[in-house]
């Protein structure tokens, strides 16, 4: 939610110029130190703003355990899939 409303701001400020161009712009950065460093977009404010936005989402994932289950999605009919999480799943 916190990182949906990064976006939001982003295209709120000017930064971005809407939702589309957030997730297809480019943006450099690296790792130093096992933290993400978003490097110079001086031509891109938008770049800048969704790479700060992303940064911060990543420190807040690393604060947990990565998960040990991986829940399985199967296709159901042509398009449409269903995903079940083991520990979640009822039969009737």
């Amino acid at each position: 939610m916190k990182h949906d409303l990064c976006y939001d701001k982003a295209i709120y400020d000017g930064d971005c110029y809407d939702t589309a161009e957030e997730y297809v712009l480019p943006y450099s950065w690296k790792c130093v130190q096992g933290e993400s460093i978003c490097l110079n977009h001086e031509n891109s404010k938008c770049a800048s703003a969704i790479c700060a936005c992303d940064s911060e989402v990543v420190k807040c994932w690393s604060r947990f355990e990565k998960p040990k289950i991986h829940p399985k999605c199967v296709k159901m009919h042509s398009n449409r899939y269903r995903c079940r999480h083991p520990l979640l799943h009822f039969s009737s």
